[in-house]
């Protein structure tokens, strides 16, 4: 073992065997430290570093105020409000209750079979009523009268199959 340390530290030039030195001495001081003190963030540095948006609700707003006041219940609720009810994007993490979402629009992604599917992900366990909406000007017919229920489990994957039979263009 001590050979082959003094063996590759006889590869190494001044520079190296420097930087590595110090290296290992940041880490043992961070680690030393993290034993003694438990980092800690401050939530009175969480306003500073926040800057309200322009667009911002009046529910964010509110939590921005809060912030700046020291008010980290009442900051904490105004957020709750803004992200229960303000709109998501896709792929976001859930809200409160299947029934807080309404519509959530997806863009369908062609399959090397020939065939398109959407991925609705991190959905609350519940019943969802699942619809296809066809693009202005194009009527369309389904295997499925829609919408239709589909009861998502935790922890499972669910599919639901919906073929479209018919595509028209309607006046």
């Amino acid at each position: 073992m001590i050979q082959r340390l003094a063996a590759r530290l006889a590869r190494m030039d001044a520079n190296e065997i420097t930087w590595r030195g110090k290296a290992a001495a940041r880490t043992l001081l961070h680690q030393a430290s993290a034993r003694l003190a438990a980092p800690r963030w401050n939530r009175a540095h969480l306003a500073a570093a926040l800057d309200v948006p322009k667009d911002a609700d009046g529910d964010l707003r509110a939590a921005y105020a809060a912030l700046r006041r020291g008010a980290w219940l009442e900051a904490h609720r105004a957020l709750a409000r803004h992200f229960t009810v303000a709109p998501q994007p896709v792929g976001a993490p859930p809200r409160t209750s299947p029934t807080a979402i309404e519509n959530e629009r997806l863009a369908v992604a062609a399959n090397a079979d020939g065939t398109f599917e959407a991925r609705f992900r991190f959905l609350l366990p519940g019943t969802y009523a699942l619809t296809v909406q066809s693009p202005t000007g194009i009527g369309i017919t389904t295997n499925l009268t829609l919408p239709v229920n589909v009861t998502l489990v935790a922890g499972e994957t669910e599919t639901q199959a919906v073929i479209i039979q018919t595509a028209v263009l309607v006046p």
